[in-house]
């Protein structure tokens, strides 16, 4: 009787190691999953949001802001203070 506990107990081992490997193969999986949706959700939000600004834009005849206007080399402007 003692071999087949001892038997029954390193195939139970074995049963938990394989299943352990599994779940985080599955845990990695999921992962990239849901960074995929994030990604896709983010890009559906920024497309959302940034065409009907660009009509609004465009109906008022004002062109995109493609940057921030800095003030020539004053201290005051660079540390944000005005």
């Amino acid at each position: 009787m003692t071999n087949n506990v001892a038997g029954s107990a390193a195939e139970i081992a074995v049963d938990l190691a394989g299943l352990r490997r599994e779940i985080a193969h599955l845990t990695e999986t999921m992962r990239g999953m849901v960074e995929h949706q994030a990604r896709a959700a983010g890009i559906r939000v920024s497309d959302a949001v940034g065409t009907p600004g660009a009509r609004f834009r465009m109906q008022l005849g004002t062109p995109k802001k493609t940057s921030k206007l800095r003030a020539p080399n004053s201290g005051a402007a660079s540390s944000g203070i005005r």
